[in-house]
């Protein structure tokens, strides 16, 4: 049976953590905990930590057709899988998600993009329904901003993994349609780190609320930090969705609020890696 595909649209606020404040993942943790209730304390956003959240670790691989430079990361697609857990609570996350700097051209309909799962409930031995999703966002960034259409679902276990195109347009059939790609083209692991996530903390700046989280990726042989990265976010949902079309109205006074609130994050350089922002180049671009 078939069925329908509601799409999440979200703007995610993104800002990374300085190497030297993610020593360790318990270390990154505090401090972010300690910015987020130094901003609550200052009311000045009106803004309040309703949940700290919890954390969790998980398993991160992705995919290509090779290392560097492989036939997705060309077509500005990216495939990966996410695993925690264990035993009977064990879940694989498959993550297709095509990127761009301008948005209509990531898809015209969302049930023919690249990266939409398979419209159909999917169901093991074990009786775990497996819903399809799919996500529309704009990831915000101080030195650039992008667009995301990423569809994904959950299996059970932690088994799983991908050596050929067809094993993970099992999932993704319209994979299949890009150029280049066959069913029988190798697939090689070119990422694989190790994140400690603290997620799940519920923010609110007046009737506003906000989710956010903290993700610290580490290489999974070497142990070295890749990345520690907080973001936040505001989102709602819709059956279908097209980013010609998007499912939310966003209120002009949030938006303002948010980006207010983002703006004194990058101010604590202390903390977070201070990016030059795409409004302060040496020669920006002309309006003239």
């Amino acid at each position: 049976m078939k069925i329908k595909l509601v799409t999440k649209v979200s703007k995610e606020f993104q800002i990374k953590l300085r190497p030297e404040v993610a020593t360790s993942d318990k270390t990154a943790i505090s401090e972010m905990m300690r910015v987020l209730k130094a901003l609550a304390n200052s009311d000045r956003h009106k803004f309040h930590i309703i949940k700290m959240g919890e954390t969790w670790q998980r398993h991160g691989e992705r995919y290509d057709t090779a290392q560097g430079t492989g036939m997705f990361k060309e077509q500005q697609l990216s495939l990966a899988t996410e695993k925690r857990g264990e035993g009977k609570k064990a879940r694989t996350k498959l993550k297709c998600k095509l990127h761009n700097f301008v948005p209509e051209l990531l898809y015209r309909d969302h049930e023919k993009a690249f990266c939409t799962p398979v419209l159909k409930p999917y169901k093991k031995s074990s009786g775990i329904r497996i819903e399809p999703k799919f996500k529309l966002e704009q990831d915000i960034h101080f030195n650039n901003t992008k667009y995301c259409a990423t569809g994904y679902l959950t299996l059970p276990g932690r088994e799983h993994s991908f050596t050929t195109v067809k094993e993970f347009a099992r999932f993704y059939p319209r994979l299949l349609k890009l150029s280049g790609i066959e069913s029988k083209t190798p697939l090689v692991k070119v990422k694989d780190w190790n994140e400690t996530v603290h997620d799940n903390i519920i923010m609110r700046i007046g009737d506003m609320e906000l989710r956010g989280a903290l993700v610290t990726r580490r290489d999974r042989i070497s142990g070295a930090l890749d990345e520690s990265e907080f973001s936040f976010k505001l989102s709602q949902s819709k059956i279908g969705c097209t980013p010609l079309d998007p499912a939310a109205d966003w209120n002009y006074r949030d938006l303002q609020r948010l980006e207010a609130l983002y703006n004194e994050m990058f101010e604590m350089e202390g903390v977070f890696m201070q990016d030059p922002t795409i409004f302060y180049f040496a020669n920006p671009v002309s309006s003239h």
